[in-house]
This record gives structure tokens, sequence and C-alpha cells, in this order.
């Protein structure tokens, strides 16, 4: 059978024309899907009833290409919320454990595809590649869902391999030169080799990243530097990889109740030694450690300190290193890691009520397990905005709270002005926040405002140069934007 000779076929109020590459409602409403969302529909539709292995789908819809098996969970997702079915109802698609999915739906075939008017409809779907820089229509009721389905889906399937091959291409070039006022706070080593605390060692680090990125300077984020963790490591080969004038690099240990640190300031270039110093003081103290480092850097490069460095979001150690640990693990963004961080970041809520960090925290983890396909996302979702929105009645003034709320609102509750409502609050409150600049850039592709988001998606690139997720998604952002060059 030719294309022209295509079977349409039909289950429940749904309909799919397989050479117009159409899925329309019973409304005649169609619904876009991209290319490889439509694919993986049409081979579950045309095996209706057979349990498809996950294998089998892997290499049909990606035969010539290398993906991970959470290409196909984000699919099955995206269209199990295109037919609008609910955690648990499997009125679709059912998933068989150990094995793949099978589809529900009685199929039947109901024509052949022909006539003009449904491929002019087909060609009407392509919104967000369109090359004219002009707003798109916001989502109305009846085609938000569709339209965020094509963008979330367009991440994974259209942009994968020109997002990477871009990363490949850019990621040396854009960091290979020093950047000025712009610093590298390495993790932290141990004095013993034998004895390591990563998540202290992490920890140690995340936490003078954000004292440091309140003030009038660069600090590369814990997603580029978190690589450098190597006991051989050497600052300045790490500094210039990050395109960093300055780095920080210490070491900590533990002994019973007591904390040793050591920490010194070097000048990329050259070397030269702008600070250095050593602490020894009860475990009870750390906070103090961390505010007079985070000072002396701030004193050596000639920076003020925002307010954001002089604050402690919780004086409980116990609770403090709790959420260390959850970071530790949340960033290795693995199911079964960022399973492990929810535990502890619950703790830490638990061992200090009014710990927002903590809450922020536990909301990135929802919200990591809700985008990964392998958890409910109408369970996850929910569990994330709510400890999101907890962080900010804590303390309002948490950007990575009105981050992590605004890219739920996105994705989840698809109210797309009241998402960029909480992306503009939380970059007035950190400018720099790269996580900040990436959702918002999202947003603003999704809806056609293409160079508006190829600035936000840039200047998050210049702040988190390693990202590659970041760097994946401008590739992505400038094929929306029609711009291939």
């Amino acid at each position: 059978m030719n294309e022209l000779q295509s079977p349409i076929y039909e289950f429940g109020e749904f309909r799919i024309d397989a050479s117009k590459r159409l899925l329309t409602k019973g409304d005649g409403k169609a619904i876009p899907l991209t290319p490889k969302l439509f694919e993986t529909l049409l081979y579950l539709v045309r095996h209706s009833g057979k349990v498809i292995e996950k294998d089998e789908l892997m290499r049909e819809i990606w035969a010539d290409s290398i993906v991970e098996e959470n290409n196909l969970n984000q699919n099955i997702s995206t269209l199990r919320r295109v037919f609008g079915e609910k955690p648990g109802e499997h009125r679709f698609i059912v998933t068989i454990a150990g094995h793949g999915y099978r589809f529900v739906p009685e199929v039947k075939v109901v024509g052949e595809s022909g006539g003009s008017e449904l491929k002019a409809e087909a060609e009407k779907l392509e919104p967000i590649e369109k090359k004219e820089d002009r707003p798109i229509p916001g989502p109305s009721t009846g085609n938000r869902r569709s339209i965020a389905v094509y963008a979330l889906v367009g991440l994974l399937a259209l942009g994968l391999i020109a997002s990477v091959l871009y990363y490949w291409k850019n990621s040396t070039s854009l960091v290979s030169r020093p950047r000025t006022r712009t610093i590298a706070v390495l993790p932290f080593k141990p004095l013993v080799a034998g004895s390591r605390n990563q998540a202290l060692e992490m920890g140690m680090a995340d936490a003078l990243i954000s004292k440091l990125a309140g003030g009038e300077i660069i600090v590369r984020r814990l997603s580029s530097v978190s690589r450098y963790v190597a006991l051989e490591q050497d600052s300045l080969i790490a500094g210039r990889e990050l395109g960093a004038e300055i780095v920080l690099d210490g070491t900590i240990q533990t002994a019973g109740d007591r904390i040793r640190v050591s920490a010194e300031l070097l000048r990329v270039g050259d070397g030269k030694q702008l600070w250095a110093g050593q602490f020894d003081e009860s475990f009870a103290d750390i906070f103090v450690v961390q505010d007079s480092i985070s000072e002396k850097v701030a004193a050596a490069v000639k920076i003020p300190l925002g307010d954001k460095a002089k604050k402690h979001y919780t004086e409980n150690v116990e609770a403090y290193q709790l959420y260390m640990k959850g970071r530790f693990h949340v960033l290795k963004t693995i199911k079964s890691e960022t399973e492990i961080a929810v535990s502890y970041f619950q703790q830490a809520t638990e061992a200090d009520r009014n710990y927002a960090l903590a809450y922020v925290g536990l909301a990135d983890a929802y919200r990591g397990l809700a985008v990964g396909g392998e958890m409910p996302s109408a369970e996850f979702f929910p569990r994330a905005k709510a400890a999101a929105n907890k962080a900010i009645e804590i303390d309002n003034t948490l950007a990575e709270a009105h981050a992590i709320l605004g890219h739920v609102i996105f994705w989840y509750d698809w109210d797309w002005n009241a998402a960029e409502n909480q992306y503009k609050r939380a970059l007035e409150l950190d400018p720099n926040s790269a996580d900040s600049l990436k959702f918002y850039a999202h947003l603003l592709s999704c809806t056609g405002r293409h160079s508006e988001a190829l600035a936000k998606i840039k200047r998050a690139r210049e702040i988190d140069p390693l990202n590659l997720g970041i760097n994946a998604l401008e590739g992505l952002f400038l094929l929306h934007a029609g711009q291939t060059d």
C-alpha cells in the first residue's frame, strides 16, 4: 500500500491518518505531534492488543539513533496525557512490567487517506518551528495541552541529535576563554584520601556558590563544577575549562565534633594566590566558617556580597547535614538517587520545619521524578508544587522556589501566564540563576518569542557553560527559530 493508500485508523474518539501523519479527535480538532511521538503512537496502533517489548519499540522508532530508554518513557507518558488518561486507568496504554506496553482500545480501519483538506490541516500544525519571530497565540483551554505536549516531546525527540551536536561543537570554545569577574568554586577535597565525605565536600562548595552568587560576580553553578571531584584535580586546569578568572579550592575534614577547612583563592591566568585561610572549629560553627570564607573571597576580589550571603536558612546542624546529603544525591539525576534525595530532604524538613531550602530541595527532587518518565507525573508534580509553595510561604525571596513553581505550573497546570510570572519573580530575585533563565527560555520558545528565548538561554549558558541541558536547549531553540546555520 503506497502513501496515498495508507489506512485511517479509529479508536475511541480519535482518528489517526498514517500518510498525513495526523491525529484528530471526534470533533475534528487536530492534535499536533512531533515525528517521534507520532511514530510511537502509530506503531502501537498498528499492533493493538499485542504486548510490544520496549527494545522492539526503541529499534522501530529510533532505528538510526542511539537514545536512552527515558525517551520512550517520555513518549508514552505524553501520549497518556494527550488521551486524558489518569494514573491507573490504562484505557489506552498499559505498561507490562518487565516487558513493554500494550495498546488497549479496539482499532478499526475506517478508510484510506486522501483529499487535500487533511493535508492542509496537517501543514498548520507546526507553530513552534515557524521561522517568523512573532508570538504564537497563548494556550487556551482547548489547545494548551496540545501545544505543551508538542513542546515537551520536541525537546526529547526533534532536537536530540541537533542539540547534542550543537553542544559538542560549542562547549569547548564557549568556556576556554577566561571571563573577567567570574569565579569557580570547586568541590572541596578531603585532607585524608581514605575518609571522604562527598556530601560534605560538595555541600561546602554549594553553600559558598550560593553566598557569592548574590554579589557582583558570575559564579559557576554546582552543575558545572560538580564534575571536578577527583583528588588529583588541578584547580587551575578546572578554572580554565570553566572559563573562570579566579578559582576557589580547598580541603575539608571532620574529626569528632570538629571541622577543619583550608581554602585558597587563585588567579587562573598566572596561578597567583589571592587569598588563603585555615579554620579549625566545632562542626556546629560550620555556618560561621562559610560566612568567613565568603567574606574573605569578596574582599580579595573587591566585590560587595548580596543579602543572600548573610542569610542562614537553618541553624540546625542536623537538618543542614541531611540537606547536604539530599543535594549530593539529587545532582546525580538518576531515579534511584533522586528517591534517596527525597528521603534526606524530608528528614531535613522534619528536623527543622522552617527550613525553606530543604523544601526547595524536596520540590526539585519531586520535579525530577515527575519529568523523568518513570514515575507518575500526576502524583509527583503536585508534590513538587506543594513543597515549592511551602518554601515560598517560609521565605518568598528564594529564587529557586519560584523557578521550580513556575516549571510545575508550566508543564503540569499549563497556566503559562502564571508560570511566566513566577519566572520573572525568580529572575528579579536572582538575575544570574541559570535554572530560572533556562526554564523561562523554554516558555518563551514555546510561545514563539524566539529572540527573547535565545537571549535568555545564551545568558544561562554563559553562567553555567558545562551544563549539557542548557547547551542542548540552546541548539533546540535555534532550531525552533529557524537558525540552522
